[in-house]
């Protein structure tokens, strides 16, 4: 099964609680199963309200260094993703990482959880020593850096993700 972790929109600053307002009267609708108008009015509310990743990346002033790493880190999700978003599985299907962490990646997460995941999973790969591994885990070693650091830069900038599979 592949994961794709896929960057949230996070409310404009001092609308956080009309925002998550939005978001919970939308899930309570969702859960009667009920296609309306009325959920699609309040899709458009929180576009209205919210700022995209992309709306992030170009208010960050980056330097070419900072452009580059984001790069490499932004590989992008599967076809059906952005740019922005993370292939998941590379957590998901690593043998480095404990079934605790392997788990979570299947879970959303805001902004706070997405860097206390990044640290614990950064505490995960400390137990190993890079020269050690093989290549293949040097493979999953260096995704699971990757996936660190894609945590943290989302999360400082505000924003969780949705695990989609």
């Amino acid at each position: 099964m592949g994961l794709d972790w896929i960057v949230k929109n996070k409310p404009i600053s001092g609308k956080e609680v009309l925002f998550n307002k939005i978001k919970y009267k939308i899930k309570i609708l969702e859960k009667k199963e009920e296609e309306s108008d009325e959920i699609e009015e309040l899709r458009s509310k929180l576009e209205d309200i919210s700022i995209t990743p992309s709306d992030t990346l170009d208010s960050c002033n980056l330097s070419t260094s900072e452009i580059k790493e984001l790069d490499d880190i932004f590989e992008g999700g599967s076809f059906l993703t952005s740019m922005h978003d993370f292939r998941g599985r590379k957590v998901s299907d690593s043998e480095l990482i404990n079934e605790e962490l392997t788990e979570e990646a299947y879970e959303d997460h805001d902004a706070y959880k997405c860097i206390e995941y990044a640290s614990r999973l950064e505490q995960n790969l400390s137990e190993y020593k890079y020269e050690e591994l093989n290549e293949e885990q040097k493979d999953d070693y260096d995704d699971i850096i990757q996936a660190i650091k894609w945590l943290r830069f989302w999360g400082k900038h505000g924003h969780g993700y949705y695990a989609w599979y």
